[in-house]
């Protein structure tokens, strides 16, 4: 409980400001569907915050390059303090 208490909540804390953080600037820049946005989320988390091409040219192909650099800015901000992963 301890544990839990001093690590575990600090950095699911730490986390969901993060990813606050990161979902605020999005939807600042682009309409974009919550879905669409958690699924944006976990190509960048994958991929130690960059686009792939393969994700560029499929499912974020609307997305010109300068919104997927600033996106890509966005995400290494947001999570510069975090492991950009909750446990």
């Amino acid at each position: 409980m301890q544990r839990t208490i001093e690590q575990d909540l600090p950095k699911e804390i730490r986390f969901l400001r993060s990813f606050d953080t990161f979902r605020a600037g999005v939807e600042n820049m682009i309409d974009m569907p919550e879905r669409t946005l958690n699924n944006l989320f976990g190509f960048l988390q994958q991929n130690e915050g960059r686009l792939s091409k393969r994700a560029r040219d499929n499912e974020f192909s609307q997305l010109t390059p300068d919104e997927v650099t600033k996106i890509e800015e966005l995400y290494q901000t947001a999570f510069s303090n975090d492991s950009g992963t909750a446990s």
